[in-house]
């Protein structure tokens, strides 16, 4: 299996850490007493949720009644004034006059967490090994506490937010290569249980410095482990709890996703490839 094809923010580590989980995913198979041990399991492994995800894609979802999901969007950008390039990206959902639009920096993001889910979460927050664990975990709670759709700083909205809302579920992913959920675009509604486990696996992880990629710690990885999770579960028959999981090219008609921008290319950035000047590779650290 090749890994090397998934978008968005694949850190150096996730091909190993994907191949250590398959690993000692069927390691723990072989272990396990007979039964049904497949939802303790798609919440533990990637390659065990990965099929579950696969099983529920929605080829054709439905957008005839009002989406329960509040057209509200969420973005973060840890200082005070995004770069121009960045605020230009972000104007395609802040100008949109049908969406209740909010933006945190780091000191608004560190006063949401403590004020709402309580100085454990802030410290999770605080203990981010890059911006984007702290920003995974961000956008988890935030869509915990209030729903809405979160986009990523370098995703534009070209297209009609109501084509990402379709109606009667409770919660809205976007399907990648190899069955795994993207993290760049989530919606849902307040409270929706797997965001609430993710957000509950982001915190334990953070705290507890495991060592994997950003991708299997608090981004699509771990997304992937807790709506496979929900989905083997949980009650399906409310539609808030109901998950639409859809195809990458429906996002992809509505907005143009991981745009390339100069930070990027910049030693600053936090997912700098090994090479760029004043690029610290960390791989040997974290796999100690």
């Amino acid at each position: 299996m090749i890994f090397g094809g998934l978008p968005g923010h694949l850190a150096p580590t996730a091909e190993g850490n994907l191949i250590t989980d398959l690993s000692l995913l069927n390691h723990e198979r072989h272990a396990l007493p007979p039964g049904d041990h497949q939802a303790a399991l798609a919440v533990r492994y990637v390659n065990a949720a990965s099929p579950v995800i696969g099983q529920h894609l929605n080829l054709a979802p439905s957008f005839s009644s009002e989406p329960l999901i509040p057209r509200r969007v969420f973005q973060y950008w840890d200082q005070p004034t995004p770069p121009e390039a960045v605020t230009e990206i972000m104007r395609s959902w802040q100008d949109r006059a049908e969406l209740d639009y909010q933006r945190f920096n780091l000191s608004e993001a560190r006063a949401f967490l403590h004020n709402t889910f309580g100085p454990t979460y802030e410290r999770a927050f605080r203990r981010a090994n890059n911006v984007a664990e702290a920003s995974d975990l961000l956008r988890l709670c935030y869509l915990r506490h209030y729903g809405g759709l979160y986009a990523d700083a370098d995703d534009r909205l070209h297209g009609q937010i109501e084509a990402l809302l379709p109606g009667a579920v409770g919660l809205v992913c976007f399907h990648e290569n190899f069955d795994i959920l993207c993290n760049n675009v989530i919606a849902c509604v307040p409270g929706h249980p797997a965001i609430t486990l993710a957000s509950e696996l982001a915190v334990e992880a953070m705290l507890g410095r495991d060592s994997e990629s950003t991708w299997s710690k608090t981004g699509p990885g771990l997304l992937t482990r807790a709506v496979a999770h929900h989905l083997l579960s949980a009650d399906q028959t409310s539609p808030e709890q109901r998950v639409a999981i859809l195809p990458g090219y429906l996002l992809r008609q509505q907005v143009n996703i991981h745009l390339p921008l100069p930070h990027k290319k910049t030693r600053a950035y936090w997912n700098a490839p090994p090479g760029t000047p004043g690029h610290f590779d960390m791989t040997s650290w974290l796999l100690t």
